[in-house]
């Protein structure tokens, strides 16, 4: 494999188009800059001002040494200029900035300053900038401007990578082939980052396809076959992109008709000229060997370009052209003779150990110059298919040679009775293939317990019950999750009345509420997610809780988070965040009688903003108070929550913008956002689907369009609700009959269009679960699972029926893989299968207060939904692997609202309940089936053998 190539000298951010006179010619540079200059003193967009500072630090770059003074003057102005973009958080400004500190622009002594250029990386990065993202990683993996940390490399890296960053992409792909950066090797994974790497090549960044082409022109057992014509497409494609190293191989292929290439020497000298001109030694002096010989109609005979591209090379340091130069100065081949001039490049040649040159400058034999040396290439270590002219490839035969079997003599009988028997063969394998599929008709499932009043028992009159059954199970778990005072009714034995003093340090009432996962933490951002998107689909989808009888269940699993965000939201512009502390909460492992104390709670209001969290209150509020009013007709309930909604919006919607965290420094490492963007459409959108008021549409669609979201192709989940509001635009636009509606179609058509594709942002396991890097890393189920959640709620809105079956199908193979078609055979619901996950990561689920002891879990969290697989689709049902095995609120709020789809619309019942019990292991079945189909084969092609045998005698 070639080395790693990690260009940082140039800038990743284009900004040639504003160089000096671009498109105004009329003017001169100096009326240019002011009249760009005036310009950006009158507007306060950033974009504009940082066009206008980008312009004066390249319009520096073209003047020369005479127009110093001016130039650092223009450099001086720019910088200071983005310097306070950066500190308002511009990303671009951000980058730029730190781009020039690392290319030594406005630095000390003209030197790289890492110590400046790093930091602004990382904040860069943090805004969802690619190319800062990589250039982090390359800092942290070199200990430029910080101490070098494989992990944050790592990380950076796939961060960026999750945009498909090609330089982020192609250097975790050569770290995962060669074990670097402190990853163990693992050529499959290598493989896959290349291949994304190479579908995003740019001419920055086309080393993954030169590297898929080594690859494949030798192979990887059982991760990367040989395939000769693929990799040399793969080094055109790179070729293309100007990549050295790959068109000199080219020009090699097409010079000797290696890899399948013929004989071309257009295309050699072509494809040697792509590489000479970015300087490769090696192309200029094949060069060298064209023109010395020439190619008649292709490239005339020249000894003086001859020795301009030897002498090229040799400037490259090549051992052999400097020889060449030296061979031709002293015979005076394409330049004047001047021996002194000739024994400097003998010199320079011998030191690099040229034994042909060290011969000369000992006094070897005289050279003689009546000979035409210019046809000597093998002395010179010239091509010799250069010598030559191009021949045409010989026609093959007509006469086709039989090589599939050997020559031998065979009784036809038997030939034919082999013949026979392989006719019969097919016949043989179906019956098998019908026995292996015959399995036993027996329901594998897990029987519902009996005991816990209000899950769906099997009967007649019970429409979809393995669905109806997971529905109900799911809502048990969050009634499993409740923390505060328990009603009468409550169904979780071993849970009690808890964290009674939650609020009492701010003298508010915070008892209630929801635990967040395995722990005892409480937070609202997330809460607010799951209400929502639980509100949303409980109101699309309403009639599989009352065909399940479910109805009353998720009216009272919505209430008791929403009663829990009223007292949350305890004056308009407070909303309490957060109670407990990861410190505390996660140094205790038991039951919720003994929960740790302080519990703190933590709030932002009108001095600590937290515009994210606000706003996905506001929206649960809002989605709450609409499924009660037009499902539930609690009306009185519902203009509670809609009172609060409205506050919650108009906090919401306070400058200056900020994350919640950033008020709240204890939520940093647990939940932290990315933004508050999404949240502020997110929740206007609501407020108009509640309100029917068009203003709030307005504003969602203003956000939309000041926050640049369209296009994305971030993940749906807690933090980011972009995905969704697309689905939500197009509701709400069909709602108000918009012009339009085909606008917002096409945004979320777009976002589930890359969803659905194989080569899209996420990419799918080998087992078929949508894997997004990044986000899946831990909880994999949880995007695959949300994207199937949106997909369906948009199919209805399709603008093809292709389009509608692509997204249904979708959704129908990830939550096949959920109930168990995946490679571990595991239904990762725990409870509904003797394959399911038996110790999730869950406190009061375990029963003990040892993580280790008991070994099995004592209760069974019934319907919880565990983290997932890897990426490489292996579990281990190991509760202390909290990223495998942690159960949360979020992570069950699509599933529920899928359930309630399956529950209406489903044919048949969920994969695991045909699931053999046991993990995975090797179908003897199988192995007949393939056995026999070989010996088909065999069968079939003794007989074309025999045929042809015949014939020809």
């Amino acid at each position: 494999l070639s080395s790693c190539v990690m260009p940082v000298e140039t800038p990743l951010l284009d900004q040639s188009h504003l160089k000096p006179g671009h498109k105004a010619s009329l003017l001169s540079h100096s009326q240019t800059l002011e009249l760009y200059r005036q310009n950006a003193k009158k507007t306060n967009d950033p974009d504009l001002q940082f066009e206008f500072a980008a312009f004066m630090v390249e319009a520096s770059r073209a003047m020369n040494d005479e127009e110093a003074k001016k130039r650092d003057d223009l450099v001086k102005e720019g910088l200071a200029l983005l310097r306070k973009l950066a500190d308002r958080g511009h990303a671009n400004s951000q980058y730029y900035l730190a781009d020039c500190y690392a290319s030594a622009i406005g630095t000390s002594k003209n030197k790289p300053d890492f110590d400046k250029a790093f930091p602004l990386f990382v904040q860069s990065s943090k805004h969802g900038h690619p190319d800062a993202a990589y250039r982090a990683g390359v800092c942290y993996e070199q200990g430029w401007g910080c101490r070098k940390d494989f992990a944050k490399a790592e990380q950076f890296f796939k961060k960026s990578a999750s945009s498909s960053h090609p330089g982020a992409l192609y250097r975790l792909g050569i770290a995962e082939l060669k074990g670097e950066l402190g990853l163990a090797k693992n050529p499959r994974d290598g493989v896959r980052y290349l291949k994304r790497a190479a579908e995003n090549a740019n001419e920055e960044f086309p080393h993954a396809l030169h590297e898929l082409s080594e690859l494949h022109e030798k192979g990887i057992d059982n991760v990367c076959f040989v395939d000769i014509e693929y990799a040399v497409q793969l080094l055109i494609e790179a070729a293309n992109l100007n990549y050295a190293p790959s068109a000199f191989k080219l020009g090699e292929y097409y010079e000797y008709g290696k890899m399948g290439c013929p004989q071309d020497a257009a295309l050699s000298i072509h494809y040697y000229t792509i590489a000479a001109q970015q300087d490769h030694r090696e192309a200029c002096f094949a060069l060298t060997a064209w023109y010395l010989v020439g190619s008649p109609g292709i490239l005339p005979q020249s000894d003086t370009e001859a020795y301009l591209w030897a002498k090229r090379a040799a400037e490259k340091g090549l051992p052999k052209a400097e020889y060449a130069v030296g061979y031709f100065t002293e015979v005076g081949i394409g330049v004047k003779k001047d021996q002194l001039d000739a024994n400097k490049w003998y010199r320079r040649a011998a030191e690099h150990g040229d034994k042909r040159a060290q011969q000369r400058l000992k006094g070897g034999a005289p050279i003689d110059e009546k000979k035409p040396k210019r046809d000597d290439c093998e002395m010179l270590e010239f091509s010799r298919a250069a010598e030559y002219e191009i021949r045409a490839v010989e026609k093959r035969s007509p006469k086709a040679i039989n090589i599939f079997l050997p020559s031998v003599k065979t009784d036809q009988g038997k030939q034919l009775k082999m013949y026979k028997l392989s006719l019969l063969l097919p016949i043989f394998i179906t019956l098998v293939i019908k026995i292996v599929l015959a399995q036993d008709s027996k329901n594998y499932a897990t029987p519902a317990p009996t005991d816990i009043p209000g899950i769906p028992q099997p009967g007649p009159d019970q429409k979809n019950y393995e669905y109806s059954k997971l529905l109900s199970y799911s809502l048990l778990f969050y009634e499993a999750q409740r923390s505060g005072k328990l009603p009468p009714d409550n169904r979780i034995t071993w849970r009690s009345d808890s964290a009674l003093q939650d609020g009492s340090d701010n003298k508010v009432d915070l008892v209630g509420g929801y635990y967040d996962a395995g722990d005892h933490l409480k937070f609202t951002f997330p809460l607010s997610w799951t209400l929502s998107s639980i509100s949303w689909g409980a109101y699309e989808w309403y009639e599989g809780y009352q065909t399940a009888g479910q109805a009353t269940q998720l009216r009272d699993m919505i209430k008791w988070g929403t009663d829990w965000l009223i007292k949350a939201h305890s004056d308009p512009d407070v909303l309490y965040v957060m109670v407990g502390t990861a410190e505390v909460d996660h140094n205790y492992w038991g039951p919720d009688t003994n929960i740790p104390l302080p519990r703190p709670s933590f709030n932002i209001n009108n001095s600590s903003h937290g515009n994210d969290a606000a706003a996905e209150a506001a929206a649960a509020m809002a989605a709450a108070s609409l499924f009660f009013k037009d499902k539930v007709q609690d009306e009185d309930y519902a203009n509670t929550l809609s009172f609060h909604a409205k506050q919650l919006y108009d906090f919401a919607n306070q400058q200056p913008y900020v994350t919640y965290q950033t008020s709240v420094k204890e939520a940093d490492d647990m939940y932290s956002s990315n933004g508050y963007q999404d949240e502020l459409v997110w929740s206007s959108l609501w407020l108009y689907k509640l309100t029917k008021d068009p203003q709030y549409f307005d504003n969602a669609v203003n956000y939309f369009k000041q926050f640049k979201l369209s296009g994305q192709v971030n993940v749906v989940n807690w933090d980011d609700k972009t995905g969704a509001s697309y689905i939500l635009f197009v509701q709400c636009a069909t709602e108000l009959k918009r012009n339009d509606i085909d606008t917002w179609k096409a945004e979320a058509e777009r976002y589930l269009d890359a969803v659905v594709s194989p080569d899209g942002r996420c990419r799918f396991t080998k087992g078929g679960l949508y894997f997004c890097e990044g986000d899946s890393d831990a909880a994999s189920l949880n995007p695959a699972l949300n994207a199937a959640f949106v997909s369906l709620l948009y199919s209805p809105f399709s603008s093809s029926d292709s389009k509608k079956d692509d997204y249904i199908k979708f959704a129908a193979k990830q939550m096949n893989y959920l109930f168990g078609d995946n490679p571990m055979k595991t239904p990762y619901v725990v409870g509904i299968h003797p394959n399911s996950p038996k110790d999730p990561h869950h406190s009061g689920a375990h029963g003990g207060t040892d993580i280790n002891n008991p070994r099995e879990n004592m209760h069974v969290l019934y319907g919880s939904i565990v983290g997932g697989p890897s990426k490489h689709d292996k579990y281990k049902d190991d509760r202390k692997d909290y990223k495998q095995s942690e159960v949360a609120l979020d992570y069950n709020a699509p599933f529920q609202s899928l359930m309630a789809y399956q529950v209406i619309n489903a044919k048949e019942d969920p994969y695991y309940v045909t699931l053999p019990p046991g993990r995975p292991q090797t179908n003897v079945a199988l192995i007949v089936i393939l056995v026999l189909l070989s010996l088909s084969v065999v069968g079939i092609g003794g007989f074309i053998y025999w045929k042809k045998y015949r014939n020809r005698n």
